[in-house]
């Protein structure tokens, strides 16, 4: 079974993580890389939390992510990621493209994880880059905006995560409280006015 370490000081969202791949693989969730003994067998996959608080908390981003070299490392942040992850040039080191909140992974965070696990058992067939390929290579806005979207269809508030994202792209779609401007008294209208700020339809 895939073995992957989780270093990540948010303890919510560090269970979140850990639950999520429960079942598909062996994890073993840590607070600061630090703990991690040297003897400890080499993680398959490391989801690494490179925000500036994980070094206030301890951790070097840089010594860990040349101490995993020989493993896959998922970097992600809540908000800024430090340059030691941005600036990595190894094809076996991505960064996720989207903020990972801290009460809310969120389902393209998972969903990437979960990725990743499936074209882990072919990675000898693929070309080099599929990992960086298999984090980036999705549109974190399309997907916030596809999400909106299917809530309001559903009749159903979207996620707080989503419209914070959106907010900062399509500032016009949203009112001082935060919330979209939608039609109340017309479900129709509601969802044309949604069409037409994201998608400019």
């Amino acid at each position: 079974m895939t073995k992957i370490a989780i270093i990540d000081l948010r303890d919510s969202r560090r269970e979140r993580l850990a639950e999520s791949a429960t079942g598909r693989a062996t994890v073993h969730p840590v607070r600061v890389g630090s703990v991690l003994s040297e003897t400890t067998s080499r993680p398959d996959l490391v989801l690494l939390h490179v925000g500036r608080d994980q070094e206030a908390a301890g951790d070097s981003i840089h010594r860990l992510l040349e101490r995993f070299h020989d493993s896959l490392t998922l970097c992600y942040s809540g908000g800024f990621p430090v340059e030691a992850a941005t600036s990595n040039k190894s094809p076996s080191v991505a960064v996720f493209p989207a903020f990972v909140e801290m009460d809310d992974v969120g389902v393209d965070f998972v969903r990437t994880v979960n990725k990743v696990l499936d074209l882990f058992p072919q990675r000898a067939s693929l070309e080099d880059g599929w990992f960086r390929s298999a984090v980036k290579g999705f549109d974190a806005i399309l997907e916030a905006k596809l999400d909106v979207l299917s809530s309001i269809l559903q009749r159903e508030e979207p996620a707080a995560s989503r419209k914070r994202l959106l907010r900062k792209h399509y500032p016009s779609a949203f009112g001082t409280d935060g919330n979209l401007l939608v039609h109340n008294e017309s479900f129709i209208e509601s969802v044309g006015q949604i069409r037409r700020v994201l998608f400019h339809e």
